[in-house]
């Protein structure tokens, strides 16, 4: 399949937005920023617009297309959006080399940065790490926003890797992932990185078992949908001060604490809705910001329902139509999504982008 350079460009210059949105040692002027996120957009859209589709697939372009602008339009957010159009853009697209490429250069983004920021701290220009939590945890971020930032790059890394190297995968390189798996809790105290990891590394081990591959073929199908329905149950009983709800905010850190707040004061939500950042000092919630540290609960009330029934129907055909790989994969962004946002940013959780190929209708073209 010939490579088409506008999108490659197009991925490039929005990965380098988005490494350097979560960096505290690099800042670009607002100009240069929008410059970065037009161009990009401009891209995609010539990439777009060069496709042939089917009937079917004009037809999903535009209810998409349509959803996208809208909610992102509303909630003010674009990195949903974004995905969507990266989605569209490369479903013609050899995803291998999409994948690839995408490896690469998070792997010299990041590596770069890190120097960076240890050339910094050396004279005393950032720090490298710190207390969180009211100073209960210490934790290294060198140099990126949160110490949680720096994890979901590593981690992200991990599953491209996993991904390409799936047939090559063995023993010593699974103990090799299992490894800076480690390494990078011990830095960073990501308790979401590595609970995922031990996931995927024991899924990696079992993956030629037949029981195995048939059950993780079946939990894929549901495990998106099902998890986002009890997270949502959780989080509405939190305000009567359901035991099982009060456990779950305890070891989710506060979690569902956040979500409960923005589901009671702004309910659920269609096609998205605007929430303020700070809020006045609530004494019953103690609270002086709205959070989202969850895919789930952010999809519900912030960007919108409409997206996590298309992103269950997706990941459920996703499922179906694929192999062992992709079951495994799916199951890692379920798990991901209960203490992350970042699931729906296909630029630092690429699995996301596997929803791809489902545009890729055979019929009549136009």
């Amino acid at each position: 399949m010939k490579k088409t350079t506008t999108i490659y460009a197009a991925i490039f210059l929005l990965m380098l937005k988005t490494i350097i949105s979560g960096s505290t040692i690099i800042a670009l002027p607002n100009s240069l920023d929008n410059l970065l996120s037009y161009s990009a957009l401009i891209m995609i859209s010539i990439s777009i617009a060069k496709q042939r589709f089917s009937i079917k697939a004009l037809f999903a372009y535009l209810i998409l297309g349509i959803i996208s602008m809208w909610s992102s339009y509303i909630t003010e957010y674009s990195f949903l959006s974004v995905t969507v159009l990266i989605i569209l853009a490369i479903r013609k697209e050899n995803l291998k080399r999409i994948i690839s490429f995408m490896f690469k250069w998070e792997f010299i983004f990041l590596i770069s940065h890190t120097l960076i920021a240890l050339f910094f701290s050396l004279f005393g220009l950032t720090s490298l790490a710190g207390y969180y939590e009211n100073g209960t945890r210490f934790r290294f971020n060198f140099g990126y926003s949160h110490p949680n930032a720096l994890a979901i790059y590593i981690f992200n890394l991990e599953l491209m890797w996993i991904w390409l190297n799936w047939n090559r995968i063995n023993l010593r390189k699974t103990a090799i992932i299992g490894l800076i798996s480690v390494l990078t809790f011990v830095a960073t105290d990501s308790r979401t990185m590595i609970v995922s990891s031990v996931i995927i590394i024991c899924l990696l081990l079992t993956r030629n078992n037949t029981k195995v591959k048939k059950t993780v073929s079946t939990v894929s199908k549901y495990i998106f949908p099902v998890t986002g329905f009890v997270i949502l149950l959780i989080t509405r009983l939190y305000s009567s001060q359901n035991q099982i709800s009060v456990l779950f905010n305890r070891i989710s850190n506060n979690r569902i604490r956040f979500s409960a707040y923005s589901l009671e004061k702004y309910g659920i939500t269609v096609f998205g809705q605007k929430l303020p950042h700070t809020i006045i000092w609530d004494e019953v919630w103690k609270m002086t910001r709205v959070v989202f540290d969850c895919t789930y609960t952010s999809l519900f009330i912030n960007n919108g329902s409409i997206w996590f029934v298309l992103i269950s129907i997706g990941l459920y055909y996703l499922a179906k139509n694929e192999e062992t790989r992709t079951h495994i994969f799916i199951i890692v962004l379920a798990i991901y999504s209960i203490m992350e946002v970042h699931t729906m940013n296909g630029l630092l959780f690429f699995v996301i982008l596997l929803l791809s190929p489902l545009l890729n209708f055979t019929s009549k073209r136009i």
